[in-house]
């Protein structure tokens, strides 16, 4: 039996319901979570950056969640407000024609490759490096 450490709901292993673990990547992560429980966290975490893009954190070891990683957990509409978040924060004007100008590189459509890619990146435990925190 594991226990959702947001809730404190208990799960019984081969049961329907999904207990969420090392969504960080690391093997010494201990938390579990329920999905509703991480993807409100996830969600609250963007509401309440407005204007702001703060890195996604495991509640349990403190460390960031790739953004492949709970980007597939939250509504599509969280990840819009988090990626014009940023947008809004990388727009400048240019100083000779004030046109704003985006900073933000464009980001892939292809969500399949992206998680992919992002999902060999913690297999090999080369995420621990690029998302420490």
């Amino acid at each position: 039996m594991s226990t959702c450490v947001v809730c404190l709901c208990d799960f019984v292993t081969g049961t329907d319901a999904r207990l969420l673990t090392q969504l960080c990547g690391r093997a010494e992560c201990v938390g579990g979570y329920c999905e509703s429980c991480i993807a409100c966290h996830f969600s609250t975490t963007v509401e309440h950056g407005r204007y702001s893009v703060p890195p996604m954190r495991c509640p349990c070891c403190l460390h960031r969640v790739p953004m492949c990683v709970w980007a597939s957990l939250v509504d599509e509409e969280v990840v819009e407000q988090y990626v014009s978040n940023a947008r809004a924060l990388l727009t400048m004007r240019c100083p000779s024609c004030d046109t704003p100008r985006d900073m933000l590189s464009k980001l892939r459509t292809d969500s399949a490759s992206t998680q992919d890619a992002c999902s060999a990146l913690i297999m090999t435990g080369e995420a621990d490096a690029m998302w420490a925190g």
